[in-house]
């Protein structure tokens, strides 16, 4: 495997070789011999202070940059080398920026361990973010661990675990099973943000300031910085230490280890060791936490794993000890012990992952399930036995804990034009620096005082505070979003949630409920339909009101089917039956014997009249004698969504006749074709499900109408899932069992077909999306005419005619009256060998065409991308995942613009269609549940992943804390750490996330069950983005007024006053702070928040506001100018002394400030309005209410004691009042002009999303209407 970093070694130099050391050092020894003599000279006595004050202030800042970047320590502490014998570092460069780059040390240990001799290998690593990378000697390249992840089945199945000697060099190679991260020392802490970038700088604007004698200002700000720092370093110790809590403490398991079964602590357990898991009968629940990831070998365990990837529904696993027997995994018949290990695909339902909780086990004793070497062992508590494959941080479970600890130090809005823009303040602080040096030197100034006046021009490019409110800003957005449930493990992600276009959704689970409801079996019209009057009631999960009658509805869209019978208590026969009853994945509790597993199964295997006796083994009662029907898993190939299909063999005990299970009652006599009774000798059943399309090719007769049928259910909104099943003899039940053959020859069994309600508030949620001119996307497995209609219902269908993408099936050869393709039956018999093979079972596809929503086809694809572009005018598109696939690359990009439904695709296609969305220039939100959204959540800009706690009946009466719910026996100590953590919200300060908050699956987790998050996330995201815009604005402005007034005042010997400033800038501190907190809007608006600060509306903002600011200071300053006495001077290095030229300054000053909070706060649409927001409207109000006490001069005392002189007449009062009101008045005037201009150009740009969600909101308004006449 080709490694995703870049290394290089390097060797440390000895300190005094060090490049910020010795050449110092040397300059130090030639600037003393050079200006020693100088030190007794009048003239030039400042000459050896400047220098060596300009030496040691290079020199620190050189040794600083070895702890900023680690490109520049490399490069000054070390030496570059070109091999590892040479080399005592390597330095990291990872393929993702994010991930930083660091100098690792490089460590070595004898392979052997201890005992071994000096001949043993020597183990070459280094630890990179709690990850060990081993040195490859073939390669030449550092290496993750390779854990034995690729191996062959076979070899897992005959697997006897480690012997004592492999242990000891397994133990010294992969290290202790534990992910425990160290608590940082709180001077250490310190330390680390004492050389931040930031801190240094602030501190050097302090001692500068210092240095000029504003010793009020300097101090209080020095101790505020401070101050914030230690509450910083506080924070991280307590993140720290609850990621200290979230580690599993561990615990004794048993092992197979040096040939017999032992028990060892959990931390030790190892990579290749053999681990028996079971579910003791009052068994604490961190007991029942699987300790690694490992291959399930023999048994079937149901595990809930929601902790980590946010699936709601329990997890079937079973075991591979069939494959060294023949049985294989896939629907190919070459030997499946030869397959290479797919931990990703295929082979994931075999794997069980560190973190999540065994909620059921069963490993019966079945000599034919039984691995070879453990034959004549008993299993300890008769557990499940699996192969340990990861350990550590290599598990699922270590590599959440790295993310969330490692993203937790990158809670910042850094980008790359934010530099741009600090670089472009800069060059303004630069030039006003250079114009008051040239002109200071001119006239013979102070150099000392010129020095600190350009020091302080430079310095106020970037204020003290902003640093700090930037980045609460982010983290109070945070805290906002974690009182909603919202767990975010990727901080830096935030801005991107107030910049999206495209939401994209997952439709099972996410927009509908999991919950299903049985409308009934279709495609048998050879059976008798039911009265009337039956009818099955299943769970109702709508959720009441309008929604239920709206599901209503969607659960008897079955009855206007041609085919008879639309309830489950419809006559049917044995077959059908059989498949609802044993082909599934559910398990029952040891007690209670409540049944667990997919909704979707339970409601069908209740519907379907079966008593579940155990996961494998299910009863019917049928003339009222119980248990007259009996099925006996044997084997069970767990569902793909790669294959889109489940199967298992079964053992049958019973007539295996039709019946209609709401009278109990015998239809044999109603069995016409002779496949569909229990023919002689037979002995069990092989039973299949999944889609129509992947079952059809395993038919031995397609019936007439086959696919009409299922098309028109589809259409309706129902979920379909096709049903096939044939008898086989005991000799097939005790042989050989090869997928690929088993599944040839199948007998069609129906149709079952099911509705699935909608979430509650899914309906109010999209249409408030659609309001804000935000595109949805639905992104599904179901089929597209599925897909199309719950589409439809939902509003998204704004031109009501619909064109699906897809393969055209294969074409048919003739077909007899009973539906039998007698011309190509043997043909078809090869291609589903063939199509096995694959593991697809499918044939051999035809053209893409565009099929309507009756099946029929309206057109074939032509392959351009105009087509494309005519047809989305005038048609609602959707693309079969298939047909996606096949499409070049460059429609493909155009099928995804146009195509608001994407039907019958694979995790995979899901991940492609958002890198799709992502090329076009959409900033794209995903939002699904579940294993099968992983990929497409992580591909997404912000993927968001709902994580629904299991309810205790799903989780069998246990409790399933991992879900996230709290446990009910919790510990006094536990509930205190729960209310601290919620204190700690209080108090504005984000908590660590803990395992469970946050799901592998994606950087955001909401913990409910509904889409109302994706609101909660996109207003806070836009809020975060104009909070941040609004910084940088009035960041700006005060750096280019401070600038000019550090320049062209200053050499006009215009001074502010030591108390002025510092009570000036804490009030503008805490007015940042304000702003920092302001609350979202409560509504998404059609507008996008400005997302550049370099957009051509924030410029002009810019530039008008300053220079309406200059203008006024400019004039203010020269009318003050012409009272002075005619024999004033200025004098730079003269005290402050109060006069009407400062009282002029700083009152505009501070009329400039407050201008720039109240014309740059974005207020409606993307946050509450200014009126709304009471403390920044009340710290407005009192900032600008002094601000007129001070120009009225109603209080004179209180302008004394801010060093403010009276005005010399009542005339030049009234022109300072109404001077500071042009100012406040225009800057307001063009704040709002100029982010109204914004949204017109927003609104323009986006007038083609705007129309369609009018069209969208007409045809919602006009199915409204139609349904109320009806």
């Amino acid at each position: 495997m080709q490694s995703s970093k870049k290394f290089e070694f390097y060797q440390e130099l000895p300190v005094q070789w060090r490049l910020d050391v010795w050449p110092f050092a040397a300059a130090y020894v030639i600037a003393l011999v050079r200006t020693l003599p100088l030190a007794f000279s009048e003239e030039y006595a400042h000459w050896p202070v400047v220098v060596f004050g300009l030496l040691i202030f290079a020199h620190g800042l050189t040794h600083l940059c070895t702890h900023w970047n680690v490109h520049v320590q490399a490069a000054l502490a070390f030496k570059r080398v070109s091999s590892l014998q040479k080399a005592s570092h390597v330095k990291v460069i990872p393929s993702k920026p994010l991930s930083g780059t660091l100098l690792c040390p490089i460590q070595k240990v004898q392979q052997g361990r201890d005992g071994a001799s000096d001949d043993e290998p020597e183990e070459v690593f280094v630890i990179y973010q709690c990850k060990k990378l081993v040195y490859d000697k073939k390669m030449g390249i550092f290496r993750g661990l390779q854990y034995p992840l690729t191996l062959p089945m076979k070899v897992y199945a005959s697997s006897g675990g480690l012997s004592d000697k492999e242990a000891e060099i397994a133990r010294g190679r992969f290290g202790p099973n534990d992910f425990a991260i160290p608590v940082p020392e709180c001077l250490d802490l310190f330390k680390e943000h004492a050389v931040a970038p930031f801190f240094v700088f602030q501190m050097l604007c302090v001692v500068l300031w210092l240095m000029d004698e504003y010793w009020y200002y300097s101090i209080m700000t020095a101790v505020l910085l401070i101050f914030m720092e230690i509450q910083l370093v506080h924070r991280r110790i307590h993140d720290a230490k609850d990621m200290a809590d979230m580690r599993v403490t561990g615990r004794s398991v048993t092992v197979f280890r040096g040939g017999q079964w032992r028990s060892i602590h959990s931390h030790s357990l190892l990579p290749g060791d053999l681990l028996a898991i079971s579910r003791l009968p009052h068994e604490k629940e961190e007991n029942l936490v699987c300790p690694c990831d490992l291959l399930l070998l023999q048994g079937t365990c149901t595990m809930n794993e929601a902790s980590l990837t946010g699936e709601s529904v329990p997890q079937l696993k079973s075991g591979i000890v069939g494959i060294v027997g023949g049985v294989a995994l896939s629907s190919d018949d070459v030997d499946e012990s030869e397959a290479s290990l797919d931990v990703k695909g295929k082979h994931k339902q075999h794997v069980l992952y560190a973190g999540t909780t065994l909620l059921l086990h069963r490993n019966e004793d079945d000599k034919d399930q039984e691995l070879p070497w453990l034959r004549g062992k008993k299993i300890p508590n008769k557990g499940c036995v699996g192969f340990v494959l990861r350990t550590g941080f290599k598990t699922t479970q270590g590599k959440l804990v790295r993310t969330i600890h490692f993203a937790s130090k990158r809670v910042t809005v850094d980008s790359s034009e934010v530099y741009i823009f600090l670089a472009c303040l800069c060059v303004a602080a630069l030039g006003a620096a250079t114009f008051v040096l040239m002109e200071g030197l001119a006239a013979g100034r102070s150099k000392f005082k010129l020095f600190l006046a350009c020091s302080h021009i430079v310095t106020s490019v970037v204020p003290p505070e902003f640093p700090i409110t930037l980045s609460m800003a982010v983290t109070l957005a945070l805290i906002k979003l974690l009182k909603g449930r919202i767990y975010c493990s990727e901080p830096f992600r935030l801005p991107f949630a107030g910049k999206i276009t495209v939401c994209a959704f997952d439709k099972t689970g996410t927009l509908t409920s999991d919950r299903m409801d049985v409308a009934g079996v279709e495609g048998l019209p050879e059976f008798p339909a039911p009265s009337s009057s039956s009818s099955v009631s299943v769970e109702d999960g709508t959720g009441g009101g309008k929604e239920k009658e709206k599901n209503a509805k969607r659960s008897e869209a079955a009855v206007d089917m041609k085919t008879s019978g639309s309830a489950i208590n419809q006559s049917l026969p044995f077959l059908s039956l059989a498949v609802v009853g044993a082909c599934h994945s559910l398990s029952t509790t040891s007690v209670g014997g409540e049944v667990v597993g997919d909704p979707l199964e339970t409601a069908a295997l209740r519907s379907g009249g079966w008593t579940l006796i155990n996961g494998d083994c299910a009863s019917a009662e049928v003339g009222g004698k119980r248990g007259a029907e009996k099925l006996q898993v044997l084997v069970r190939f767990p569902f793909s969504s790669e294959l889109a299909r489940m199967t298992v063999v079964a053992r049958h005990e019973g007539q295996g006749g039709g019946w209609n299970p709401s009278k109990s009652e015998r239809l044999e006599e109603a069995l016409r074709g002779k496949e569909t009774k229990k023919p002689a000798g037979a002995a069990g059943l092989v039973l299949c499900k999944g889609s129509p399309e992947k079952l059809e090719p395993f038919l031995s007769v397609v019936p007439e109408g086959f696919r009409e049928t299922y098309t028109g259910c589809a259409s309706k909104g129902l979920r379909v899932l096709a049903m096939a099943a044939k008898w086989v003899p005991s000799s097939v039940l005790n042989g050989e069992k090869k997928r690929g053959e088993l599944e040839k020859g199948l007998t069609f069994a129906g149709f079952l077909t099911l509705s699935c309600p909608f979430k509650p508030h899914t309906r109010g949620v999209l249409s408030k999306l659609q309001q804000a001119a935000t595109r949805i996307v639905m992104i599904t497995g179901d089929a597209a005419l599925t897909a199309c209609e719950v589409s439809r219902e939902l509003g998204l269908n704004s031109r009501g005619k619909t064109l699906v993408l897809a393969p055209a099936p294969p074409a048919s050869s003739s077909t007899s009256s009973n539906g039998v393709q007698q011309d190509a039956l043997p043909q078809k018999e090869k291609e589903v060998g063939e199509a096995a093979e694959g593991g697809q079972g499918q044939v051999e596809e035809g053209p893409l065409v565009w099929t309507d929503t009756k099946g029929g086809v309206a057109g074939t694809f032509d392959g351009r991308a105009e087509s494309v572009v005519q047809l989305a005018k005038s048609h609602e598109l959707c693309v079969s995942g298939r047909g996606f696939e096949r499409l070049p690359e460059e429609i493909k990009s155009v099928a995804v613009r146009h195509a608001n439904v994407f039907a019958r695709v694979s995790p995979q296609q899901k991940e492609d269609i958002l890198i799709a969305l992502n090329r076009t220039g959409d900033v794209t939100l995903m939002c699904g549940d579940g294993t099968n959204d992983v990929g497409a959540l992580k591909a997404a800009h912000v993927g968001l992943s709902i994580m629904a706690s299991l309810s205790s009946s799903e989780a069998g009466g246990l409790n399933a804390r991992g879900g996230g719910g709290p446990f009910p026996g919790e510990t006094l100590e536990e509930k205190l750490k729960r209310q601290r953590r919620q204190q700690r919200m209080m108090e504005g300060e984000l908590p660590a996330l803990r395992l469970g908050d946050a799901s592998i699956a994606s950087p955001f987790t909401y913990k409910g069950d509904s889409i109302k998050c994706v609101l909660l996330l996109l207003r806070n995201g836009r809020a975060t983005l104009v909070t941040v815009f609004e910084m940088y604005m009035i960041m700006a402005m005060n750096s280019l007024i401070t600038a000019f007034s550090l320049s062209v005042l200053t050499l006009d010997g215009v001074k502010l006053g030591d108390m002025q400033t510092s009570v000036e800038n804490l009030y503008v501190t805490v007015l940042f702070f304000i702003v920092s907190r302001s609350p979202p809007a409560k509504r998404l608006a059609p507008e996008r928040p400005l997302s550049s600060i370099c957009s051509p509306p924030a410029v002009l903002s810019l530039l008008l506001q300053s220079s309406v600011h200059f203008a006024c200071l400019l004039y203010g300053w020269s009318e003050a100018r012409k009272r002075r006495p005619s024999d004033w001077k200025a004098d730079l290095e003269s005290q402050f002394e109060p006069d009407l030229v400062n009282t002029v300054v700083y009152l505009l000053f501070a009329s400039m400030h407050g201008a720039a909070f109240l014309a740059n706060y974005a207020g409606a649409p993307f946050m509450v309005s200014l009126w709304e927001n009471k403390p920044l409207l009340h710290g407005l109000g009192v900032f600008l209410l002094v601000l007129g006490v001070f120009v009225s001069e109603v209080l004179p005392s209180l302008n004394a004691a801010f060093s403010l002189v009276p005005f010399p007449s009542p005339e030049f009062r009234q022109m300072m009042c109404g001077l500071i009101l042009l100012d406040i008045g225009l800057s307001w005037v063009i704040g709002t002009a100029t982010q109204r201009l914004h949204r017109f150009w927003m609104q323009f740009f986006a007038a083609g999303r705007s129309s369609q969600v009018v069209a969208m909101d007409l045809q919602r308004k006009k199915t409204k209407k139609t349904s109320k006449e009806l």
